[in-house]
């Protein structure tokens, strides 16, 4: 008798315009790309009015879908292309952006289907676009999150997905320097100090600089497509 073993099935974010929300603002630091290091960043957004079960125990929840953008703000780059339909090109004439601030607000994000090079199919999100005047968005599911490279492992990041975790130890800052079980406790007190003494803002974008297992399982649909891009 044969033994079939079958490969488990992706659930994919279906295609076309949906409610979305800005949950994660995630700075992963300095990576390697395309076109050299620059400084990134991740936005994850949620399809508040998409929900699957992704795991019985949890129930319906949201797919959440991941960009990865350079920290630029100059012309020509991803990160202005799919932020100035949403929000306007007001910011791109400013000396930097406080991109934090735009944690929980909705948008309508596009979804489509792209089959990579290796076979794989996956969904991601190609344009962002602002929600119409008198239009019902539904409301966020997931909770908000927001860290900067310069706060290396604190809560934030233990509750980061696992591929999000990686790049981040992977970047020129942390450079997968991850502090043993032991010395977590002394390093918590450490910073905890540090953050009380002086509250940091969120991370700016400036236009010269080069977001649990059961998160994981969810996560699975999530695409992070780096967006490489030249010097400008």
């Amino acid at each position: 008798m044969s033994i079939i073993i079958k490969k488990k099935e992706k659930q994919l974010a279906p295609e076309g315009m949906h409610p979305a929300h800005l949950i994660r603002v995630i700075d992963i630091g300095t990576q390697n790309g395309k076109y050299g290091k620059n400084r990134q960043i991740i936005l994850s957004f949620e399809l508040s009015g998409c929900l699957t079960v992704f795991k019985d125990e949890n129930g319906p929840e949201p797919f959440v879908l991941s960009n990865t953008y350079n920290q630029r703000l100059g012309k020509g780059a991803s990160l202005v292309r799919d932020l100035t339909p949403w929000i306007g090109s007001g910011f791109t004439k400013k000396a930097s952006v406080d991109i934090g601030s735009l944690l929980g607000k909705a948008c309508l994000a596009n979804v489509v289907h792209e089959t990579k090079d290796d076979g794989e199919t996956c969904a991601k999100i190609i344009s962002l676009a602002h929600v119409p005047r008198g239009m019902a968005v539904p409301g966020q599911v997931l909770p908000s999150l927001e860290y900067s490279i310069e706060d290396g492992f604190n809560e934030v990041f233990e509750q980061l997905p696992k591929w999000i975790r990686d790049k981040i130890e992977a970047s020129d800052e942390i450079g997968g320097k991850r502090p043993s079980a032991a010395e977590i406790p002394e390093r918590n007190v450490r910073q905890a100090t540090a953050n009380a003494q002086e509250p940091k803002p969120h991370p700016p974008v400036g236009i010269n600089e080069p977001s649990s297992d059961d998160l994981d399982s969810r996560l699975e649909a999530e695409v992070a497509e780096a967006n490489d891009e030249p010097e400008w």
